[in-house]
C-alpha cells in the first residue's frame, strides 16, 4: 500500500521530483496537474501540430482527461500572462512560440510547483484518499496541500459532513483517520463525484486506453440490446467509473458478499449484460453483477426504446405532468413536444428511485434560487410520477425536471422565423445547458442564441449565417465559424472569452457597456462599500444590456417578472356570496381585467369554451381554479384577478364525468410564457398552505382577501 506522502504526491500530479529526460531533452516542470507536464513536453518536443487522437494515444488518457488537463494548464498560462495552448480546427494543438520559449527558459528541469487547490477539490481529494484506503492526518493534510492546520481542520469537517450524508463516517485509528461504512455507499460517492464533469477525480483515475476502449465497446453493445442510448456525458462517466470499479474489485475485500441473483422484468437485460461483462473480466459474483446493472440503468439516456413496456407506462404520466404544469403555471407547453424528452429523463429517474441511488445536482442552490418559479410549479406537476414510484423525489431530482420545462418555455418564447446568430452546443443534457442558455440570453438580450444543441444536432445543423459557436465540448468542424469552449456554468474567465468572441463576431458592443459598468462601480464605491463585487458587476451589466432590448409590442406596465402585489391589487378582487353558474364565475373573475382593457370580452368566453371541451382541467384542487387561455385569445396586457364565491359552484361539462366544486377562481391574463411566473408562484405558495386557504374561504370582503394576499 502507498504511504500517504506518495499517494498525495500522486494526487497533486507530482510523479517524480527529479528532472526527467524526454526524447533526449530535459523535462519541463510547469504544473502539478496529473499528466500535465507530459502533455506540455509532448507538444514542446513535437515539430508540428498534435491531433486529439495523438494526445489520447501518447498520454493514455481519455478525451475528457485531455480536455480537463488543457483547461487547467491554460488557466495557469493565462494567470502567468502567457499565450494559451491553441487548437487549429482540423489541424491540431500547439504551444505558441513565445510561451514555448518561456517554458523552456524558466521551467526546464525545475522542481515541480505546488498547485493551489480549491476547497472543493481538496475535500474531494481527501475523500478519494479515504475511499482508496489511505489514512490521513491533519498534519499531513496541512503539509501536502500547503494550507494552515485550521484550513485542514475545516476541510476535514467538511468531508465528514458530506460523508455522513452518504452513510459513511471518518474514524480515528493509530495510523490516522480512515473511512468506515458500506462499500456501496463509497462507490455511490465516487459515481456522484464523476457526474460532475469538472471533478478533479478525472485527473486521478489511471487510464488504460485499451481497457477503456473495451469498456466503451461493451456499453455500446448494451445500448443496441436495450434500445436505450446514453448521453455523451453519461457514457464518459460510465467508462471511467467502470474502469475504476474493475480495478477496485480486484481486491476480494472490496467485493460485495455474493448472493443469489435478483432480477425483475425491468432490469433483466442490463443484469444479464453485467453478468457476461464481469465474467469476461474474471469476476463471478452475482451481487456485483446486480450492482453494475443498477448503475447502468440509473445513467442518463438521450434516446429510449419506445416499444419498451416501462417507457410505455411512463409516456401517459409525462403527458399528465405537462398538463398539470400548464394548469398551475398558465403556460402553454405542448405535451406532444415534451412527452418524449421528459419520458426519456424519467426512465433513469425511475431506476434511481427503484434502486435507491440518490442523485445530487451540483447546482441545486443556483436552480432553486434562480428558477424558483419553475421549481415550485414542477414540484406540483410531478405528483403523478411520485404516485407511480410510490415515493417522493428529492429536490435535486425536481430541479433537474424543472429545467426541462424551462427549456421548453424558452423555446416557445424564442423569436419565430429568425435564424440564430449564435449556436449553443452542450453535451451534458438539457439541465446545465438550459442554465447556460438562460445566462447568455440575460446578458445579451439583443443577440439570438439557439436552443441548446446536442453534438448530433449540431452536426446536422444548417450553419448558414451563423456567426459564432459557443460549446461546452470540443467540436470538430471545418465550417470556418469562430468557436469558443466554456464550462456549462461559465467562470469569470469564460464570460470574458465569450464577451471578446461576441465583439469579434460584431454581435456585441460590450466594450461600451463594460466601460459604463466600470464607471458606475467607481461612482458607487465612492458612496458605499461594495460587498459583492462580482454580483454588482453582473447586475449592472444585465441592466445596461436590458436597456437596449426592444420593447414588447404589447403594452405592459411591468418589465420582466412581476410581483403578486402589483398584478393583483384590490381593484382586481371580486367577492360574491352566490353566483348562478361556474360560467358566470369566470365572467365575473375577468370583469376587472376587461374593465381596465387588459383583456377583451372574448377572453372569458374562450376559457369557458376550453373548459366545456376539455373538462375541468384548470381546477387545481381544494376548490381552486386557475382560469386562463393563451395570449392570442384576447390578452392586451399582463394581469391577474381573483374571485371568491361563498357558495361552491359545480363544474359539469358534457362528456366529462368528473365534477369539481370551486369557490376560488384565479384569473390570469398572460402576455407570454414567463412574465407572470413570479407573481403566480408567490400565489401558488399561499394556496398550497391549507391554513391560508381556509382563511381565504372565510373572508367576508375584498379587503379581507387583499390583506391575506399581502401577508408574507
Amino acid at each position: 500500500m502507498k504511504t500517504f506522502t506518495s499517494a498525495i504526491l500522486t494526487l497533486a500530479g507530482v510523479q517524480n521530483i527529479h528532472p526527467v529526460i524526454f526524447g533526449g531533452q530535459q523535462m519541463i516542470n510547469y504544473t502539478n496537474v496529473k499528466h500535465g507536464n507530459d502533455l506540455i513536453n509532448f507538444l514542446v518536443n513535437k515539430d508540428d501540430y498534435a491531433s486529439l487522437d495523438e494526445l489520447e494515444s501518447q498520454l493514455g488518457l481519455s478525451r475528457r482527461g485531455i480536455f480537463y488537463i488543457l483547461k487547467k494548464i491554460n488557466t495557469s498560462l493565462s494567470d502567468d500572462k502567457l499565450d494559451n495552448i491553441l487548437n487549429i480546427a482540423g489541424v491540431g494543438y500547439f504551444i505558441p512560440d513565445e510561451t514555448k520559449k518561456t517554458l523552456l527558459n524558466n521551467y526546464s528541469g525545475t522542481q515541480p510547483v505546488t498547485e493551489q487547490f480549491t476547497k472543493r477539490q481538496r475535500c474531494q481529494l481527501i475523500t478519494w484518499q479515504l475511499i482508496n484506503h489511505h489514512p490521513v492526518s491533519l498534519t499531513q493534510l496541512a503539509k501536502h496541500f500547503d494550507v494552515s492546520k485550521h484550513t485542514a481542520i475545516s476541510d476535514l469537517n467538511n468531508v465528514k459532513n458530506t460523508l455522513t450524508s452518504h452513510g459513511l463516517d471518518v474514524v480515528q485509528t493509530a495510523t490516522g483517520k480512515i473511512l468506515s461504512g458500506f462499500e456501496i455507499s463509497q462507490r455511490n460517492w465516487v459515481l456522484e463525484a464523476l457526474n460532475d464533469r469538472d471533478s478533479i477525480l478525472y485527473s486521478q483515475i489511471d487510464i488504460n486506453p485499451s481497457r477503456l476502449i473495451a469498456i466503451n465497446t461493451e456499453i455500446h453493445k448494451l445500448e443496441k440490446i436495450t434500445g436505450n442510448y446514453f448521453t455523451d456525458d453519461a457514457l464518459s462517466t460510465l467508462d471511467e467509473f467502470i474502469l475504476w470499479f474493475l480495478e477496485r474489485i480486484k481486491d476480494p475485500d472490496n467485493q460485495l458478499p455474493d448472493s443469489p441473483l435478483r432480477t425483475t422484468n425491468v432490469d433483466s437485460m442490463s443484469i444479464n449484460w453485467s453478468i457476461k461483462f464481469l465474467s469476461d473480466n474474471n469476476v463471478h459474483n452475482f451481487s456485483e453483477s446486480y450492482f453494475l446493472g443498477r448503475i447502468i440503468n440509473t445513467s442518463q439516456f438521450y434516446r429510449v426504446n419506445r416499444a419498451d413496456g416501462l417507457i410505455q407506462r411512463i409516456f401517459p404520466i409525462s403527458r399528465e405532468i405537462v398538463d398539470r404544469f400548464n394548469a398551475v403555471s398558465g403556460a402553454n407547453v405542448s405535451p406532444d413536444k415534451l412527452e418524449l424528452t421528459l419520458s426519456t429523463h424519467l426512465l433513469s429517474t425511475f431506476y434511481r428511485s427503484k434502486f435507491m441511488i440518490p442523485y445530487h445536482h451540483p447546482n441545486l442552490e443556483q436552480i432553486t434560487e434562480g428558477f424558483r418559479e419553475l421549481f415550485a410549479f414542477t414540484k406540483y406537476a410531478i405528483r403523478p410520477f411520485e404516485k407511480f414510484i410510490n415515493g417522493h423525489l428529492s429536490d435535486d431530482e425536481i430541479a433537474l425536471i424543472a429545467l426541462y420545462f424551462g427549456g421548453e418555455l424558452r423555446s416557445i418564447e424564442s423569436r419565430r422565423g429568425e435564424q440564430p446568430d449564435v449556436l449553443v452546443v452542450c453535451s451534458s443534457g438539457i439541465g446545465t445547458s438550459y442554465i447556460l442558455q438562460q445566462q447568455l440570453a440575460q446578458r445579451y438580450p439583443n443577440i439570438e442564441f439557439s436552443q441548446p444543441l446536442s453534438v448530433f444536432q449540431f452536426k446536422n445543423q444548417d450553419l448558414a449565417n451563423i456567426k459564432l459557436i459557443i460549446s461546452t465540448i470540443k467540436l470538430s468542424t471545418d465550417s470556418g465559424i469562430p468557436m469558443v469552449n466554456v464550462s456549462p456554468l461559465p467562470s469569470k474567465h469564460d464570460w470574458g472569452v465569450i464577451g471578446k468572441a461576441l465583439i469579434n463576431a460584431h454581435l456585441s458592443d460590450d466594450n461600451f457597456n463594460e466601460a459604463s459598468v466600470n464607471a458606475l462601480i467607481d461612482v458607487i464605491s465612492n458612496y458605499a462599500r461594495i460587498e459583492n463585487f462580482d454580483g454588482l458587476t453582473d447586475a449592472l451589466r444585465g441592466y445596461l444590456n436590458q436597456r437596449s432590448k426592444p420593447l414588447n409590442q404589447k403594452r405592459t406596465s411591468q418589465n420582466g417578472l412581476t410581483s403578486l402585489q402589483k398584478l393583483l391589487p384590490i381593484e382586481h378582487i371580486v367577492y360574491a356570496t352566490r353566483l348562478s353558474s361556474w360560467q358566470h364565475a369566470i365572467e365575473q373573475t375577468m370583469m376587472p381585467l376587461q374593465n381596465e382593457n387588459i383583456v377583451k370580452p372574448a377572453y372569458a368566453q374562450q376559457i369557458i369554451r376550453l373548459t366545456n371541451t376539455n373538462g375541468p382541467y384548470m381546477v387545481l384542487g381544494n376548490g381552486i381554479m386557475l382560469a386562463h387561455a393563451t395570449p392570442n385569445d384576447g390578452v392586451l396586457d399582463l394581469g391577474m384577478s381573483l374571485l371568491l364565491v361563498k357558495q361552491p359552484l359545480s363544474i359539469i361539462t358534457p362528456g366529462h364525468p368528473n365534477v369539481d366544486n370551486i369557490t376560488i377562481v384565479i384569473g390570469l391574463a398572460p402576455l407570454d410564457q414567463t412574465s407572470h411566473l413570479s407573481a403566480l408562484s408567490q400565489l401558488m405558495k399561499k394556496i398550497q398552505n391549507p391554513i391560508w386557504v381556509s382563511r381565504m374561504k372565510q373572508s367576508q370582503s375584498a379587503d379581507d382577501i387583499s390583506r391575506l394576499l399581502a401577508q408574507p
